[in-house]
Order: structure tokens, then sequence, then C-alpha cells
């Protein structure tokens, strides 16, 4: 979850906060820090902020996969738009009228227990500095301002998403749509950190059931198209799939 809670800093609160420079600035910001703070190469291809009507669009982003894994990238996002009211920068509580995330991609090399992704989580831990998780008494004030501006979203949508497994065996699924409404209104106190947790959570449970359910899927097909002459390949595919999952 670190993982993509950093990303997802890096996408929107960065941007934000250089919102009165020009966009070539941006983008080699978010590619220079993303890269120091995930420790794999970072890119965004193309930046769109305009301050003074509230859009910030965000195109072409991938986070590299660590060294020894095959596939190129572990995430990529095709579009990020985040239309917000501007004023509210300024306050304790951002106003966001919507936040819509297309073609969200995210590729799963390995077993469940360890892969790509674990891997490149334990690799941005190292990255972030000891007192990101635990904060000296004296610098508990800095780091609850800093972590504490609410946020009010109206509408959160991720569209048009897939998970592909590449090893022990390869398949694609796509993902459902996800809506989320009226976040942090009605008296609650949402802050910018918690709403990127409640999001994400909602993303990779929906990638870890499609993925199992098309996993499961296409292994019943095989058993049922293969005959008898065909069960020692069925028994290899079974294998493979179990090792996923990280059974005997």
């Amino acid at each position: 979850m670190r993982i993509l809670k950093i990303i997802i800093a890096i996408l929107v609160i960065l941007p934000v906060a250089l919102y009165l420079v020009r966009e070539p600035l941006i983008k080699m910001a978010v590619n220079n820090v993303g890269t120091q703070v995930v420790g794999t190469e970072v890119n965004l291809d193309d930046v769109t902020f305009k301050p003074f009507s509230g859009l910030l669009e965000l195109k072409g982003f991938s986070v590299a996969n660590p060294q020894g894994y095959e596939s190129p990238y572990a995430v990529t996002l095709g579009g990020v738009k985040v239309q917000l009211e501007p004023k509210s920068l300024l306050s304790n509580r951002i106003q966001i009228q919507e936040i819509t995330i297309t073609d969200p991609a995210i590729t799963i090399e390995g077993g469940m227990k360890k892969n790509n992704l674990t891997d490149l989580q334990e690799g941005m831990m190292k990255n972030l500095p000891a007192s990101s998780e635990e904060a000296a008494p004296a610098e508990e004030p800095a780091a609850a301002e800093g972590e504490g501006k609410k946020v009010e979203i109206d509408l959160v949508q991720v569209q048009s998403g897939k998970v592909s497994i590449t090893k022990p065996i390869a398949l694609t699924a796509n993902l459902g749509t996800i809506t989320m409404r009226d976040i942090g209104k009605e008296g609650d106190n949402v802050t910018l950190a918690e709403f990127i947790n409640n999001i994400l959570n909602a993303v990779i449970n929906d990638a870890t059931k499609s993925a199992t359910s098309e996993m499961a899927k296409q292994g019943k097909a095989i058993m049922d198209k293969a005959g008898a002459e065909a069960q020692g390949k069925v028994d290899e595919i079974g294998n493979k799939i179990k090792g996923f999952f990280g059974c005997k």
C-alpha cells in the first residue's frame, strides 16, 4: 500500500504545490522526485495544469519494475484528471469536484507472496527517511500539520483498468469501474492520506479479485477441453496456478 500511496502523492500533491510554475518544471519534478523516492525509473509523459480553472491533467505515468524482472513496468496510468476549486488550495480543506483515473494497468510478475510489487515496496522503504514513519516528539506538530489537510471530493472514478500476470502463467483480466462519492462530506474529516488509502485499497482489491477469478476460469476451461492425452499438460498448468497462490 505504501508504494501506491507515494505514487499518488507524486502525481497529485507535487504538481499542485508547483501550480504557479510552468508545466515542464512540474514534469521534471515528478520524474526526478518520483525516481528518487520509488527507487526505479518514474516517468511522466505530459502534464497540463490550469490554476485559474483548477484543472490538472497528467498523461503517460509509469513506474519501472525493479531489476531482475522481465516486464518493463509495474504500474502505468493512461491519464489522471483532477478538477478542483483553485481557492481551496490556500485553505485547510481542498475541494475537489472530480478525480478520474483512466487506463490503469498493474503487472504482477511472481507469486502472491513475493513479486515485483512487493520488491518495489521493499526497495522504496529503504529510500524513505526513518522519520517518515516514526517522527521525534519535537517534530510531531509539523508532521500533523503536513498530513492533516482535509479533502472534500464529490466523485472519484477509476475506469478501463486491467491487471496482468506474467508468471508463472500469463493472463490478463479487466478491472471493473470503481466509483466513490461524497468523500469527506457531512462532517467527516478525511485527510488526503486517508482518501488515498481508501481508493487504492479499492483498486488493489478489485485487481486481486479479477486476477484470481480469471485464473480460475482459465484453469477450468483448460481442464474441460483437455482429453486424457492432455492430462499431463493440465497437471503442469494446475501446478503453476497452485504455485502462484503459494500452495503445494
